[in-house]
């Protein structure tokens, strides 16, 4: 393979890109005829820096469903308030949102793994603690409050550091099968993960708190107390667990390229800068500016239903209670797993920017009559249907839209294409989780209904513009 060297990087980002794909490209054509099979799913699971990061990922993945299963439920257990639910997961949306381009800006100019490291590192400390106050029945309200934003603040700069990881293991060529192979198995915790939660909550005795009893809106811890409270704790330590598992990969992994520039970052201007940079890229080309905006409208339409409306729907409509929650959640995360693996299967087909125009409308149409769905059903089947469909398509289609980013964006620019990309779709979640909180107090109904009309509005509109249909080739020079 050509040599990077570091001479490269100091002529600018235009050259280093240059240089980064010639090395990339000459390491294709040397394979040859092995082009298809260095593809495969198989062939990229066997770049150990590559397995060390979906592995530990995977187990903290999944380890993260316990948290989030457990977190709504010991609030609605604890309040009996939607709105208050919706405002503790909102608020840990607020720094993630705020921080996030900072975060795609220092995983541009430092190692995305260090990054990870210490985000991994902090929630490690943050879930532990929770966990202890749980067990030792010393938790409030305020105190959920503060630990969700500090957990959201981790959030704000793990995940650029991991979209932008994955091109430093992988070539260019590899990298829908390598996304795939990532989201798959996340999805596969996302999967597995509720159900068990929420098992664990029922079996454990984290259900016999009796939520109508408590004055609505009104913190009682005292009265929680008096009942059990060892399968949430359990859930918590479970999931600190699980980041501890995966601080120990993400320390074994070497990524092949470790430093894209060298800059002054002392400097709040040259911080600001760096992040104007990222948005005029993203300003200047219309295919950018129309995905980033779908992706915005649907996390702002569908957030909120799934992430407050789905544990309501199991307190106050479904009979298995928090067993239902974790099903649906569940359901969700099998469907991602399959549309992912045919998205990793199909890495060799037409390039992604083919299929988008496609791809985008019909997930939205699928999210839409799901939405429509959890607003009219009465019974668990057909809503965990529903949301099993969901997944599929948005798992098959976030692995191309990603792919395509990835493949589009010049390497010098990563971090913060990818920070803006999550910022689109978290930045306007608390917005959501607010709003259908507020909305649930009112009609456990009317928030899915409307959802789903919205979403259903915006899949008529992709269908039609014209910018999916001409996003052109990979434009990352």
């Amino acid at each position: 393979m050509k040599q990077v060297t570091l001479s490269s990087v100091e002529q600018g980002p235009r050259h280093f890109d240059k240089v980064l794909d010639e090395a990339m490209l000459g390491e294709d054509l040397a394979s040859g005829d092995d082009f298809r099979s260095r593809n495969s799913l198989l062939k990229v699971l066997q770049e150990p820096n590559f397995r060390l990061l979906w592995i530990g990922e995977g187990i903290s993945t999944l380890g993260t469903q316990f948290y989030l299963i457990a977190l709504p439920w010991l609030v609605l257990k604890l309040t009996g308030s939607t709105f208050t639910l919706g405002s503790v997961l909102g608020l840990a949306g607020v720094p993630r949102a705020l921080l996030l381009l900072l975060g795609g800006v220092l995983t541009d100019y430092f190692s995305p793994r260090t990054l990870m490291l210490a985000s991994n590192v902090a929630r490690l400390a943050l879930v532990s603690l929770l966990a202890v106050l749980v067990i030792a029945r010393s938790v409030e309200i305020w105190i959920l409050y503060a630990l969700a934003f500090l957990f959201g603040l981790a959030d704000a700069f793990f995940y650029p550091a991991l979209f932008a990881i994955i091109p430093q293991i992988l070539d260019k060529k590899s990298l829908q099968s390598g996304n795939a192979i990532v989201q798959g198995i996340s999805q596969l915790s996302i999967a597995a993960g509720p159900v068990l939660a929420g098992l664990l909550i029922a079996t454990v005795g984290g259900t016999t708190l009796d939520s109508q009893s408590l004055a609505r809106g009104a913190a009682l811890p005292q009265k929680a107390y008096e009942l059990r409270t060892e399968g949430i704790a359990l859930a918590f330590a479970i999931n600190a667990l699980t980041f501890m598992i995966s601080v120990l990969t993400l320390r074994a992994i070497r990524p092949r390229y470790v430093k894209i520039l060298e800059t002054d970052l002392h400097s709040v201007a040259n911080i600001l800068s760096s992040i104007k940079d990222g948005m005029l890229y993203v300003w200047h080309d219309g295919a950018l500016r129309t995905i980033f905006g779908i992706a915005a409208a649907l996390s702002l339409l569908g957030e909120g239903p799934v992430l407050v409306g789905v544990p309501v729907l199991a307190d106050t409509r479904l009979p298995e209670g928090p067993a239902a929650f974790g099903i649906v959640m569940s359901c969700f995360g099998f469907g991602s797993v399959t549309g992912i693996v045919l998205a990793g299967a199909r890495s060799s087909s037409r390039p992604a920017d083919q299929r988008l125009h496609i791809l985008l409308p019909t997930a939205c149409g699928l999210m839409g009559f799901g939405m429509l769905t959890f607003g009219i059903a009465t019974s668990t089947f057909p809503i965990a249907l529903s949301a099993l469909i969901m997944g599929g398509g948005l798992g098959y289609t976030i692995v191309v839209m990603t792919t395509w980013l990835q493949q589009r964006t010049p390497a010098h620019l990563m971090g913060r294409m990818m920070s803006l990309m999550v910022l689109a779709v978290v930045g306007v979640i608390p917005i959501s989780q607010l709003l259908v909180g507020a909305m649930l107090e009112l009609s456990t109904q009317f928030p899915f209904l409307a959802a789903g009309v919205l979403i259903l509005a915006v899949a008529a509109w992709a269908a039609r513009t014209p910018t999916l249909r001409s996003s052109g080739p990979t434009q990352a020079c």
